[in-house]
């Protein structure tokens, strides 16, 4: 997470379930400082972007005319209509006449989806009629993006305020999250990967991007210009090592017990689930030991297979499979599921990954 949010644009790789999304959440929860942090979620955007024309290659999430809207939707909804955020830096901003003329611009051209603030003059000025614009109508998508930035990273000059202790910056630099690009068309990823490049390539001022690329798409990414010459940083998410997916089974565990005393991995109990389906007799004495260490085998490093794993043999010591499985279970029965949920992942991924090349 610390190599991700460094400074600069960020190719994040790893494996379908390794974590990426949950990455992403938490990078989104705890931006740094002095960072606008958009977060770009193919599921969330769907509803609102012409998604047939994303997924046919026409345009991407990463195309000016897209991404644009959606920085000054993220900047309107996290510092104009923050309360808190509005009262600490606007009063500063509000002195700038050009900032102010600034915002109206983007206000009128990317209309937000919720308009209205509690602030009767910042309103009226929004919406005041036949004022002169700063900038013209037909410009440029990526001149659309500099002012933008420009907007978000505003500082007052300090002539403005004489003898003032502090002039408030909102924000140093912007950054963008894409996440949810394993729902791509092979046309679509292209396209993602194309715009990704001539936005690097563009190198806007105080602009970052960070997109988290499944690692079905990897051959699509090494052949990026900007990847090959090394310009361009790919991150490659590691397998998960065996006791934090040990840890990561028993937090799950503990967590759905009523009194739980502790989520620390490094404080809790033994009793594993093992234990706790052997002791229920749906489980032999015999594979009780073993349990652990053959679903931790099986993930090959992906947590959410891992558990997925346990969900499969709680529901097989449940009886949900009379058919293929009767409890109690041994380790051959486990093994066996193992396998039958290794191969219907299996089939999914490579499918994947053939559609991808």
């Amino acid at each position: 997470m610390e190599d991700i949010r460094r400074r600069g644009s960020r190719l994040v790789l790893g494996e379908t379930g390794i974590g990426k999304s949950s990455i992403f959440a938490s990078l989104l929860r705890q931006p740094g400082e002095s960072v606008l942090s958009v977060g770009l979620y193919l599921h969330q955007v769907s509803a609102t972007l012409p998604r047939q024309g994303i997924m046919a290659g026409e345009t991407s999430l990463l195309s000016l005319d897209l991404l644009t809207p959606c920085i000054f939707e993220a900047y309107w909804e996290k510092t104009i209509r923050s309360g808190r955020q509005r009262t600490r830096y606007l009063p500063q901003l509000r002195a700038d006449r050009r900032w102010m003329e600034l915002l109206r611009w983007f206000y009128r051209r990317y209309p937000p989806v919720h308009p209205a603030v509690d602030d009767y003059e910042l309103m009226a000025w929004l919406r005041a009629p036949g004022q002169m614009e700063p900038l013209h109508a037909r410009i440029p998508p990526l001149y659309a993006l500099r002012e933008l930035i420009r907007l978000i990273t505003w500082k007052v000059p300090p002539e403005l305020f004489f003898g003032a202790r502090e002039l408030l910056q909102p924000y140093t630099h912007v950054q963008v999250f894409l996440d949810g690009t394993e729902q791509l068309s092979p046309l679509a990823f292209e396209r993602l990967i194309a715009d990704a490049q001539r936005l690097y390539d563009l190198r806007p001022d105080h602009f970052e991007f960070k997109v988290f690329v499944d690692s079905a798409w990897k051959a699509q990414v090494a052949r990026m210009e900007g990847v090959r010459q090394g310009r361009v940083n790919v991150v490659t998410l590691p397998p998960w090592s065996e006791p934090d997916l040990r840890a990561l089974l028993r937090r799950r565990m503990l967590s759905f017990q009523p009194g739980a005393t502790t989520r620390d991995s490094k404080n809790m109990p033994e009793y594993d689930l093992g234990h706790r389906l052997a002791d229920s007799g749906s489980l032999r004495p015999e594979a009780r030991d073993g349990l652990e260490s053959l679903i931790v085998a099986g993930a090959q490093g992906i947590p959410l297979d891992a558990l997925r794993l346990a969900r499969c043999v709680v529901a097989a010591c449940a009886g949900c499979c009379p058919a293929e499985f009767k409890f109690p279970l041994g380790v051959y029965d486990i093994k066996g599921l193992i396998d039958l949920y290794q191969t219907n992942a299996g089939l999914s991924r490579k499918e994947a990954m053939d559609l991808a090349s």
